[in-house]
């Protein structure tokens, strides 16, 4: 068991990863060329996991909660996708439910049910 304390990533992989400027200026013409595949940034995955890297170094442990409103159909595909592009988390997964209109507000039911406190989120999007 570990003694480090827990640091919540509520992550929206869609804009965060493959935002559609970088997907159509950079990568536009090579997805249109092969019909649409799904790729991430390979910036925005450095940046993701430096800040994997310095929650880490700083005695949290991260645990990642999808935001995205895909997933549902296509959360294992994009969990894939995380280890493919090489993400450094090796964690489970977890997601916040839809009962609520906003993701805010899906963000604060599932950290009011999992007693998590503001100071140990991040959330991206």
């Amino acid at each position: 068991m570990s003694d480090k304390k827990d640091f919540y990533i509520f992550l929206d992989y869609d804009g965060v990863f493959n935002y559609w400027e970088w997907i159509y200026k950079v990568k536009g013409s090579e997805l249109e060329a092969k019909g649409y595949s799904f790729e991430f940034c390979p910036d925005n995955l450095k940046v993701f996991n430096k800040i994997l890297k310095t929650i880490r170094e700083n005695n949290f442990n991260p645990k990642i909660i999808i935001t995205s409103g895909r997933r549902d159909e296509k959360m294992q595909e994009f969990i894939g996708n995380f280890k493919k592009f090489g993400i450094d988390y090796d964690e489970n997964y977890d997601r916040t439910g839809y009962e609520k209109k906003h993701k805010m507000d899906e963000i604060a039911t599932y950290s009011g049910k999992h007693n998590i406190g503001m100071n140990d989120i991040y959330y991206s999007r």
